[in-house]
C-alpha cells in the first residue's frame, strides 16, 4: 500500500506559492507530486522524514534515534501506514495546539502569525529532541504559549525541559527575521520587539560548532520596524568570532528597511565597545577575543522615536567587514566605528542629529561615499585612523553651536587620503593634531557665518598635510554673507612652526590675502604654495625659528657644505623691524675697496664645535641701526648648525633663508 506522502494522487496540499512562503493568500488544493515534495523539504528535510531524528535540522550532529520496528518513524513502518500525511495549519499558535503527533509527523504552517502569511515553513514533530532547544523560531516548545505582542520578547528563551518539539525544515544559508515572528509596525505598531525577533535569527545564523565556521545570512523583508533594544552582533559563547551577515531587503538600498529605537535601552556590560545606546552594535565580548570577524552590515536606515541621542550604528573591533548603504537619522551620534581594521565602506550617510559618522582606529579603510547631512555639532572624526582611503561630503554641518563645528577631524591620524569636501559648513573646515602624510582634495562651498573668529584650516600639534587640487575660489559664494562676517574666518593657522601646510594646484579665494595667501588670477597661477615652518630645496633652506636666548635652536644641516650665506633673518614681528647681517668692510684707499664682497658667507670651519664658546655669527640690526648683539651659533658632530641670540630681550620669531 503506497504511503500517502508519496501519493501523487492522494496527498493534497496548497500550491507551489504556499510551499515557497510567499505570504499570498492560499490557493485551492492541488496535487502535489513527490518531486515537488522533495524539492520542498530538501535533502534535510527528507532525511528527518524518513528517519524521525531529524539529524540534519537540529544541526547538532547525527541522528539520535534510528527507527525500531512496528513503531513510527521505521521507513518500512511509514511505507505501510496509509494514514501518514502532511498536517496543515494556519499559524505557530495553532501549531502548538496539535495533539496525537506521531515522531517524524510534517506539518504545514502557513505563517507564523494568523493572517500575516510570512514566516511559515514546513515543521516536524520530534519526540528525541529536547524542549532545551526551544528558540521561538526553528525550534518550537507547544508548552510555551504564544505571548501578546507587548512581551513578545520572552517568547525566544526556552522554559522548559523533556522531549518533545516542533522543528523547523528548512536548511537554506539564510534565515529571515520573518521566521522568529518578525512584525511590520504598518501592520501592528504594537510590536516592538523587532530587536528581539532580529537577534533570535542572528543567534541562528551564528556559528554554533567547533568545526563548521561557516555563519548564515540574517534577511530582515522590507518595511519599517520599532525596537526595543540594541540589535547587537558579537561573538557566540566559545565559538568563532566570525559574524553573520544582516541584510536588510536586498542590502542596496538606504530606503528598504527602517528599524526605530524607541528607547535608550543599552547593550550592557561584557563588551570591549562597552555599554551602549545603539540601534546596530557590533562588538566582540570583552570575555571572547579582542576582534570579531566578517561583518557585513548593509541595507538599513536607523531612527529613533528620542532625537539626539545614542548611536545609530556603533562598531568596535569589526575587522575585515563590510558596511554600507546605512542610514542613520537624528542621534546623538549617527555611525560610529572604532578599530575596525581593513573593512570596506560603502554608501553611508547620517541625517541631522549632533555628530556625523566616525571612522577612528585602525588601518586600511577604504571606500565611500560618507556622507554627513545637518549634523548640529560635528561632522567626521578619524581620530588615530592610519593607511586609509575616504571620499566623504559634509553639507550643513554645526549650525547648533554659535562658532560652529569641525567638518573633518584627522586627530592623530596617519597616512589617510582621499576627497573631503563641505558645502554650507560653519566653522572650522579641518583640524589636525600631530597628524601625518594626509592628502586632501575636494572643495569648499558656501561657508555660513559664525559668531567669533574661526579658521578654515587648524593645526594644533605639529602635522604634514598636503592639499592637492583642493578649491576654496566659492568658500565665500553665499551673496548673503557680508564683509564683516567674511572676515571673521582666517585661512590658516598653526599653533606651532613644526606643521607643514602644502597647497598643489589649489585654488584660493580673493578673501585668503589677509592670511598671506593671494587668489589666483587665472589657473597659471596655480602652482605650490608652501606654508612650513622648516624646507630645504636643492640646498636652499627655509626655516622660521622661535629664538631664545637660553636655549639653542636647530637652524640647518651643514654636514655636506663648506660655507653657509645668510640670504635674510627678518623678524616676523610687527612691532620690532628687526634682523641679522653682517655689515661690509672697507678697505681705506683711494678708491677705498670692500673687503668682504658677500659678508653674509660663513666658512663652516670658522664656527665652533662648542656649545659653550659659541661664534658670532651675524650682527644684530634694530630700525636699521647695528647693534651690540649677535646671532651665535655651533656645529654639533652630526653636522647640525645651532643659534640662538646673544643677548636678552630679542626672543623673536624670525624667518631665515639660508643657502648651504
Amino acid at each position: 500500500m503506497k504511503n500517502r506522502i508519496h501519493s501523487e494522487e492522494n496527498a493534497y496540499m496548497e500550491g507551489r506559492e504556499e510551499l515557497d512562503h510567499s505570504g499570498r493568500t492560499p490557493v485551492e488544493p492541488k496535487a502535489l507530486s513527490r518531486r515537488k515534495l522533495l524539492a520542498s523539504l530538501g535533502m534535510a528535510g527528507v532525511a528527518m522524514a524518513v528517519t524521525g531524528s531529524l539529524g540534519a535540522a537540529n544541526e547538532r550532529g547525527r541522528p539520535t534515534w534510528q527507527g525500531n520496528p512496528g513503531l513510527p518513524g521505521d521507513v518500512q513502518v511509514l511505507n505501510e501506514w496509509n494514514e501518514t500525511a502532511i498536517r496543515k495549519v494556519n499559524s505557530i499558535s495553532e501549531l502548538i495546539q496539535q495533539s496525537g503527533m506521531f515522531d517524524g509527523q510534517i506539518f504545514q504552517v502557513i505563517s507564523y502569525h494568523d493572517g500575516m502569511y510570512k514566516g511559515g515553513d514546513l515543521f516536524i514533530w520530534s519526540t528525541a529532541l529536547d524542549k532545551s532547544l526551544h528558540d521561538g523560531g526553528y525550534y518550537i516548545d507547544p508548552t510555551i504559549p504564544i505571548p501578546s505582542f507587548a512581551t513578545f520578547h520572552t517568547y525566544y528563551t526556552a522554559q522548559n525541559t523533556g522531549a518533545g518539539v516542533f522543528v523547523r525544515l528548512n536548511n537554506q544559508h539564510e534565515v529571515n527575521a520573518d521566521q522568529y515572528g518578525l512584525v511590520k509596525a504598518t501592520d501592528d505598531a504594537s510590536f516592538v520587539w523587532a530587536c528581539a525577533a532580529i537577534q533570535a535569527a542572528i543567534n541562528k545564523a551564528s556559528v554554533s560548532s567547533t568545526t563548521d565556521y561557516y555563519c548564515k545570512e540574517v534577511k530582515i523583508n522590507k518595511g519599517k520596524y520599532f525596537s526595543t533594544n540594541p540589535i547587537i552582533l558579537s561573538t557566540n559563547g566559545s565559538f568563532s568570532a566570525r559574524m553573520p551577515a544582516l541584510i536588510g531587503g536586498d542590502g542596496n538600498n538606504i530606503y528598504d528597511v527602517e528599524i526605530c529605537k524607541t528607547t535608550t535601552n543599552t547593550v550592557g556590560a561584557g563588551y570591549f565597545g562597552g555599554d551602549v545606546d545603539a540601534v546596530i552594535f557590533v562588538s566582540p565580548t570583552t570575555a571572547r577575543g579582542d576582534y570579531v570577524f566578517g561583518e557585513h552590515t548593509s541595507g538599513f536606515t536607523l531612527t529613533r522615536t528620542i532625537a539626539d541621542v545614542g548611536y545609530g550604528y556603533y562598531a568596535k573591533n569589526s575587522a575585515m567587514a563590510y558596511r554600507g548603504n546605512i542610514q542613520a537619522i537624528g542621534h546623538g551620534y549617527g555611525i560610529y566605528t572604532d578599530d575596525c581594521w581593513m573593512s570596506k565602506l560603502g554608501f553611508l550617510r547620517t541625517y541631522q542629529g549632533l555628530k556625523g559618522i566616525a571612522v577612528r582606529g585602525g588601518t586600511s579603510n577604504y571606500g565611500g561615499q560618507l556622507y554627513v547631512d545637518g549634523a548640529k555639532e560635528r561632522g567626521f572624526d578619524f581620530y588615530s585612523l592610519t593607511y586609509s582611503n575616504l571620499f566623504c561630503a559634509c553639507d550643513g554641518v554645526g549650525g547648533n553651536l554659535a562658532d560652529g563645528g569641525v567638518a573633518y577631524d584627522f586627530s592623530f591620524s596617519k597616512s589617510v587620503g582621499g576627497v573631503f569636501s563641505m558645502e554650507r559648513h560653519k566653522g572650522q573646515e579641518f583640524y589636525f593634531h600631530y597628524s601625518d602624510g594626509i592628502t586632501i582634495s575636494g572643495r569648499s562651498y558656501h561657508a555660513t557665518p559664525v559668531s567669533n573668529s574661526s579658521y578654515k584650516v587648524f593645526a594644533n600639534g605639529g602635522s604634514t598635510v598636503t592639499f592637492e587640487n583642493f578649491n576654496w575660489k566659492e568658500t565665500y559664494g553665499n551673496s548673503t554673507m557680508t564683509a564683516a562676517e567674511i572676515a571673521k574666518y582666517t585661512f590658516t593657522n598653526k599653533a606651532n612652526y613644526v606643521t607643514v601646510f602644502d597647497f598643489d594646484n589649489c585654488i584660493m579665494n580673493e578673501n585668503f590675502a589677509a592670511s598671506g595667501y593671494v587668489a589666483q588670477l587665472d589657473i597659471k597661477f596655480a602652482g605650490n604654495v608652501l606654508d612650513a615652518g622648516y624646507s630645504n630645496h636643492c640646498g636652499l633652506v627655509t626655516h622660521i625659528l622661535s629664538l631664545n636666548h637660553s636655549t639653542f635652536k636647530r637652524l640647518c644641516y651643514v654636514g655636506k657644505t663648506a660655507s653657509i650665506e645668510l640670504l635674510s633673518a627678518n623678524s616676523m614681528s610687527a612691532t620690532y623691524n628687526r634682523y641679522y647681517a653682517n655689515p661690509f668692510v672697507l678697505t681705506e684707499g683711494t678708491p677705498s675697496t670692500i673687503a668682504n664682497p658677500r659678508p653674509n658667507r660663513v666658512l663652516k670651519n670658522s664656527i665652533s664645535t662648542d656649545s659653550n664658546s659659541p661664534t658670532n655669527l651675524y650682527t644684530l640690526y634694530d630700525n636699521d641701526v647695528a647693534a651690540s648683539a649677535y646671532l651665535q651659533g655651533y656645529v654639533d658632530s652630526s653636522g647640525w648648525l645651532w643659534v640662538k641670540p646673544s643677548t636678552t630681550g630679542n626672543n623673536l620669531d624670525y624667518k631665515f633663508i639660508i643657502s648651504t
